[in-house]
């Protein structure tokens, strides 16, 4: 199996730093198209075959670049950038993943789509618990009084 290159890319990529010792890859041209990678080698080998699956699917081709570049953001994600995937928040919020797309239907998390797949907001999914808050029954008494 021949190991895609730079020189394989068709289109400029943007490799971000996940802050966990892996990296995530997008291709600004090709909405909802991306991978990861442990490094930047790796990252490029799969966003490689990522675009030539995304292509297959596109009914209009966009043009390639004609010099495709390579984005490096080694900053790590704030914690309100950082995004993680359905079944990570599944256990972030201990919920199945039929709750929690019936919680995104139903317009109470907040969710980013990709494709066919959702990506969170830490910070967004944090806001959720916080609004799901049961107070003490003292402080419920209080209110009626």
């Amino acid at each position: 199996m021949k190991h895609a290159a730079y020189s394989d890319l068709k289109y400029s990529i943007r490799i971000l730093n996940n802050g966990d010792d892996t990296f995530s890859v997008e291709v600004p041209k090709l909405p909802g198209c991306y991978s990861t990678g442990r490094n930047k080698d790796e990252c490029i080998a799969h966003i490689v075959e990522a675009i030539e699956l995304h292509l297959e699917g596109l009914k209009r081709v966009p043009p390639e670049d004609a010099m495709p570049s390579i984005e490096v953001v080694q900053d790590v994600p704030e914690t309100d950038d950082y995004l993680i995937s359905l079944s990570e928040a599944c256990k972030f919020l201990d919920v199945s993943d039929a709750t929690l797309r019936r919680y995104i239907k139903d317009g109470k998390v907040p969710a980013y789509n990709f494709g066919k797949e959702y990506k969170f907001k830490i910070q967004e999914l944090s806001g959720f618990v916080d609004s799901t808050r049961v107070e003490p029954k003292s402080a419920r008494a209080r209110k009626g009084a």
